[in-house]
């Protein structure tokens, strides 16, 4: 006997793709049919393609996620089955607001200002003074002082120094030969 909820049978076609993605609930209210989003893949961080929403299930799964089912849009190649995509949701609302996570904040003398590690090219870190906007689950909105693409310290921050030399966090897994 199966308990309640158990996925009994997985069906794959080889017609159109589709991408399953666990979507927060505040953000599943949002959605509709039809609503675009943006995948890539996470393990060859290719420049990615587009996604439609074709539904949302009612269910909240663990109460914190729906599932969304989205049909893939001029894929640049076949997506092998059971991937991990990163996939943003309504890329065409034009520019997104910057934002970080607080670990990455030392907080400034005022309420909307602080000071993050941001890693320069040469591997060493650099103290950059930034304004906030609102801090939200999380994460703290760059009002300025970042520009996108810059990458900044998320751990580990508080035992650097303006300068100090860092080597980025090199991800690996068994799976592939990488190292760990």
């Amino acid at each position: 006997m199966l308990p309640a909820g158990q996925v009994v049978l997985d069906i794959e076609s080889a017609a159109g793709q589709e991408v399953v993605v666990a979507v927060p609930l505040a953000l599943a209210e949002t959605l509709k049919p039809g609503d675009l989003a943006r995948a890539s893949s996470t393990a060859d961080g290719t420049s990615g393609f587009d996604l439609a929403l074709e539904g949302i299930s009612p269910r909240a799964d663990d109460g914190l996620v729906r599932t969304a089912v989205f049909r893939v849009l001029r894929p640049a190649s076949r997506l092998p089955s059971g991937i991990t995509l990163l996939v943003q949701m309504h890329p065409d609302t034009g520019t997104q607001p910057l934002s970080i996570p607080v670990q990455a904040l030392w907080m400034g003398t005022g309420s909307n200002s602080a000071e993050v590690f941001v890693y320069q090219p040469g591997g060493t870190v650099a103290l950059r003074s930034v304004s906030l906007g609102t801090v939200k689950d999380g994460r703290a909105l760059i009002a300025s002082g970042l520009a996108v693409g810059e990458r900044v310290v998320t751990a580990g921050a508080a035992f650097l120094q303006d300068g100090e030399t860092v080597t980025l966090f090199q991800p690996g897994t068994r799976l592939n030969g990488g190292t760990q």
